[in-house]
């Protein structure tokens, strides 16, 4: 009897351990992806078999077509001429670094041309240099499949007229770029986006950390430089987050993307970084998560272009259309822009008499639907048509704002409502207390939309006490914050040992019965 009052609660605890182990392996969303062979069709292990390899792909169009290509070692890139062909096989770098030295005068750069369909490119990571006279970028011109787990510190500083991204220059209709992120440096004349220059696919879960600046034209970005195309493509940017700092000596610059044409969809997106320009050109216009949205003569019908659930932290400075969202919207874009449950609570600074709005800045009422969206930032600037919520346009007005800016403290709050993710944040439950009584009504009034629906929908001011309240109760806290899949191992190996050694015990001691009886 008194070993089965032992052994039972063993047993549990064992189990239980093992599920925690599980659990984790689950949740930890930034593990390296499996390969899908047992064995790789090819392993590149230095420099020289890494060059013949793209030396293969820019020779053959389907050199590798349905192989797994795998990375056990990092490698340098030298690569002088313009790629040509592309991949379209799986590219496995298990957390390998690709150093690049891109450095000729043509119109495209990358180790590749293109990604095919079937091309699938994962778990890598970019340094080095980029120098090219058009399109730039260290991954590829075009992608077609999927770019995952992929990070990228590169710095590209183009002398000349050029479109740049951070890892990719394209992002076609059938491509995909998911969990990625760029911490490095974007120079260019022209177009720059932290991921990708332009997106006409799918754009999800990224990260841009870098600095990005334009220096005669326009159309920077976090995110995108421009999302979507003049034939107006169903394309989307979700769940990204822009941290970096985004300038433009002209115009159309965005936390997210500094152009949007018609059906575009933005969504649950986060700009914290500083957003500026210097232009002063007409019909441009900058934005906190949007620069400019435009559709334009011949918008196809039907068209549904929304940004919707996303926050804009980050400042916004301008010497023309700006605003806290979104810059301007212009009448072209078709039918209906729709906005939901977005809210602002950057700073608006303008210099210059135009229209300037802490939610938007120019907008005309027929081609806007807002629901549950709110400025709550402040308001640097002095023009007849500067004002809290929407500028100018035919959809002017104040109706989007709550208040005429609120304290950095209550910002940090809400960045660290919607960067919450189950680990401890020192000094959450006096920063949030601490705030004035005014700024805890606003946080009560605004309800918080998150796409993994952490907070059930809740406001800002009920996810507040739910992070106060779980980290008191320490529920996950134990749990989650696991950060790497090595101690997951250690969890599951120690728990199979006590249920093998319990399972002896048991053995044991049912042997000494039937001998005993």
């Amino acid at each position: 009897m008194r070993l089965k009052t032992f052994l039972l609660p063993t047993v549990a605890v064992s189990l239980f351990g093992m599920s925690a182990a599980f659990l984790h392996l689950a949740v930890n969303k930034n593990e390296p992806i499996a390969k899908t062979k047992a064995t790789a069709d090819l392993t590149i292990s230095n420099d020289s078999e890494f060059a013949d390899f793209l030396a293969n792909c820019n020779a053959n169009l389907y050199a590798y077509s349905g192989q797994v290509v795998e990375l056990t070692a990092d490698v340098n890139a030298v690569v002088t001429s313009k790629p040509d062909n592309g991949f379209d096989g799986e590219f496995i770098g298990n957390g390998h670094t690709i150093n690049v030295s891109i450095n000729y005068d043509d119109t495209a750069s990358g180790i590749f041309r293109n990604l095919f369909d079937n091309a699938n490119f994962h778990d890598v990571n970019f340094t080095g240099s980029v120098t090219s006279r058009t399109y730039a970028s260290p991954l590829c011109v075009y992608n077609n499949g999927l770019v995952e787990n992929v990070s990228s510190s590169i710095t590209i500083n183009l002398s000349s007229y050029g479109y740049v991204g951070g890892i990719l220059y394209r992002n076609n209709k059938t491509g995909t770029i998911n969990n990625c992120k760029f911490t490095g440096s974007l120079t260019s004349h022209a177009r720059a986006g932290g991921i990708a220059c332009e997106n006409e696919g799918i754009i999800s879960n990224c990260l841009n950390e870098g600095t990005i600046t334009t220096l005669t034209d326009n159309f920077a970005g976090g995110i995108v430089s421009v999302a979507g195309n003049s034939a107006f493509v169903n394309n989307t940017i979700t769940s990204c987050v822009n941290k970096g700092t985004i300038h433009s000596a002209n115009h159309d610059v965005g936390g997210i993307a500094g152009f949007a044409y018609s059906n575009s969809k933005i969504t649950y997106c986060s700009n914290y970084g500083a957003v500026s320009s210097a232009g002063s050109a007409t019909g441009r216009s900058d934005g906190g998560i949007v620069g400019r949205i435009n559709g334009g003569a011949g918008s196809v019908a039907g068209a549904s272009t929304c940004v919707n659930y996303c926050y804009n932290g980050g400042d916004v400075s301008s010497n023309f259309i700006s605003g806290g969202i979104i810059g301007m919207i212009n009448s072209g874009a078709a039918p209906v822009v729709s906005l939901v449950g977005n809210l602002s609570s950057g700073k608006l600074t303008n210099s210059a008499t135009t229209n300037v709005g802490t939610f938007i800045g120019w907008a005309n009422s027929n081609t806007i639907s807002i629901t549950d969206s709110w400025a709550i930032g402040e308001l640097n600037a002095s023009g007849a048509n500067a004002k809290n919520g929407i500028g100018g346009g035919s959809a002017a007005g104040t109706g989007t704002s709550k208040i005429n800016g609120v304290s950095n403290e209550c910002r940090e709050v809400i960045q660290k409502i919607r960067e919450y993710d189950c680990k401890a944040i020192t000094g959450f439950s006096t920063l949030y207390n601490d705030l004035a009584s005014n700024e805890k009504t606003i946080l009560g009034e605004l309800n918080y939309y998150d796409d993994l629906n952490t907070y059930s929908m809740k406001t800002y001011a009920e996810a507040a006490e739910y992070i106060i309240n779980d980290q008191a109760h320490g529920l996950h806290t134990g749990l989650i914050q696991i950060n790497n899949n090595n101690m997951a191992i250690i969890i599951v190996t120690a728990c199979i040992v006590v249920l093998s050694l319990t399972a002896v015990l048991l053995i044991i001691h049912r042997k000494k019965h039937e001998a005993n009886i």
